[in-house]
């Protein structure tokens, strides 16, 4: 025969299993010693349910035990170590799902500690938690179970010692105000979603103990501006960083053989990319919508790239196809609408020309010795004429702001992305001619350290500092140089090799030259490099 209480609240008949509480329960209810079990559904619709205590023995509640009862704001336990054994059969089992708070012994938790005596954080046992801000896990715990740390958006730290070797799916996914994390060299996985939509974070480093990262790993963490990944990881799973707009570059390490399907999808900052020899697949949309990558390579091991893998890549102008590739899908490149360039091996030219998705920029397609041949012969034409570096002239106010991001950017990228320098180069007519001649997503180079613009600027009181520049940008796959001031009506401007033949290096080598010298122009060569100049670039950045 079942029980029942004072309070209407039906139990089986050892009074080990809470089975039904009434749908019209107002007001506190505690849960008695002694019970084990809560049921399916046990106070499913206790609307007027505000305050439940579950005592120790609890080990388990069932499914939908506290489905709508959204008037529950407290839950009252007295042993943490006994919460994390609790086994939750999904996620309105757990009665945060609408409390959102949890009290030890009457208090309110937000920094919670969890005790040495725990091995395992079972899943979704602090799931909705959203009262929590810290957490700390003992060196006795092994794994953080799926959907531990679900939702709970107040979290702002975690401390996971170097005992655990798995985080599950979902664990912390959702934890928004999360901003840090120290992934410890004893994680061999992890799991899908495992910090999904952590948008607060804003770098990574996996260590070298991860062999795997899970689907949807890290999607949505739109804060995130750099991972470090290491060698150990072999795989990449599917969306694993898609969505993470603010992801400006990455790393793919050496043992990566697989990128899942929409690894990077929708990466929207993302301007670099590497990708190693050992990766021979590229799945399905995996740099989708990627519209801030300019080039990539793709090596000789690669033999399949996926449908979409490079679709809507818009800023995508460049792209080395390895010799092994047996199959480019229709729409693999489809609204890269910069592409101007497909660099294959010698004597590849026609089998890639029949591949589907290449068939529409046949048109494009180089091999990859002539082109390098060209970076030789720019090469022997720089060293011939004895141009060891370029020039670029700044403010001296500029030098910390070009540090903080990474380098030299183009005006127009600047204003793009709302970067705001504290004195801008050139004012709304030079940008205008910048505009009007195609050339405002370019930062502006100079052959001659003594630029007549600079000698005007200084005249005018400016502290103006001049930056020395590798010539490796003269090989990058944008480059483009002009005979003169790049938007003078009579500038001739062309890319790579072409461009490079207009300069009359005798003129950028004159010291003093006056306006009505015919050779004035030309002392103005430009050299140009598309959107950005990386920091490394800068050759005497330290010299300042």
């Amino acid at each position: 025969m079942a029980y029942i209480d004072k309070h209407g609240v039906e139990f089986s008949d050892d009074r080990k299993t809470l089975i039904k509480c009434p749908k019209d329960f107002h007001g506190e209810y505690v849960i008695p010693n002694g019970v084990t079990r809560i049921g399916k559904n046990a106070f499913r619709n206790c609307k007027g349910l505000n305050s439940i205590t579950i005592p120790n023995s609890v080990t388990s509640i069932g499914d939908e035990a506290f489905s709508s009862c959204r008037g529950l704001t407290s839950v009252h336990i007295s042993d943490i170590a006994a919460w994390c054994a609790i086994f939750f059969r999904g996620y309105k089992a757990n009665p945060f799902y609408y409390s959102h708070n949890i009290y030890l012994n009457e208090t309110l938790i937000t920094d919670l500690v969890i005790p040495n005596s725990v091995k395992k954080i079972v899943g979704g046992a602090f799931c909705f938690c959203s009262c929590l801000t810290s957490v700390t896990i003992p060196n006795s715990v092994t794994s953080i179970g799926g959907s531990a740390f679900y939702e709970c958006s107040g979290l702002t730290s975690v401390t996971i010692p170097d005992s655990v070797t798995s985080i599950e799916d979902d664990a912390f996914s959702g934890c928004r105000g999360l901003t840090s994390i120290t992934i410890p060299n004893s994680v061999i996985s992890i799991g899908d979603h495992a910090f999904f939509c952590c948008s607060g974070l804003t770098s990574l480093t996996i260590p070298n103990s991860v062999k795997c990262i899970g689907w949807n790993a890290f999607s949505c963490c739109s804060g995130l501006t750099s991972v470090e990944i290491s060698n150990s990881v072999t795989s990449i799973g599917s969306g694993a960083f898609s969505g993470c707009s603010g992801l400006t570059s990455v790393t793919i390490p050496n043992n990566v053989t697989s990128i899942g399907d929409r690894a990077f999808y929708s990466c929207s900052g993302l301007t670099s990319v590497t990708i190693p020899n050992s990766v021979t697949s590229i799945g399905d949309g995996a740099f989708y919508g990627c519209r801030g990558l300019t080039t990539v390579t793709i090596p000789d091991s690669v033999t399949n790239i996926g449908d979409a893998a490079f679709y809507n890549c818009s800023s995508l102008t460049s792209v080395t196809i390895g010799n092994r590739v047996t199959s480019i899908e229709e729409f693999t490149f489809c609204h890269c609408s910069a592409l101007h360039k497909i660099l294959i091996h010698k004597g590849q030219k026609e089998r890639f020309a029949q591949m589907k998705g290449i068939k529409r920029y046949a048109h494009l397609i180089v091999e990859k010795e002539d082109f390098l041949n060209e970076h030789a012969v720019i090469s022997q034409i720089l060293h011939k004429h004895r141009i060891t570096c370029f020039y670029h002239f700044t403010s001296r106010k500029n030098l910390e702001s070009i540090r903080k991001h990474g380098g030299l950017y183009s005006w127009q990228y600047l204003k793009k992305n709302e970067i705001a320098i504290p004195v801008q180069g050139g004012g709304e007519l030079s940008q205008g001619l910048d505009l009007y001649n195609g050339v405002a997503d370019y930062v502006h180079l100079s052959f001659c350290e003594s630029h007549p613009m600079a000698y005007h600027h200084k005249q005018d009181g400016e502290d103006i500092v001049v930056l020395k520049i590798s010539t490796e940008v003269a090989l990058l796959d944008d480059t483009k140089f002009s005979d003169m001031n790049a938007v003078d009506s009579k500038c001739r401007c062309e890319q790579g090799l072409k461009g490079l033949k207009l300069v009359n290096f005798a003129a950028t080598k004159e010291k003093f030259l006056t306006n009505d010298n015919p050779l004035f122009k030309y002392k103005q060569a430009e050299i140009l490099v598309k959107t950005h100049v990386p920091l490394e670039y800068i050759l005497n950045i330290d010299e300042f």
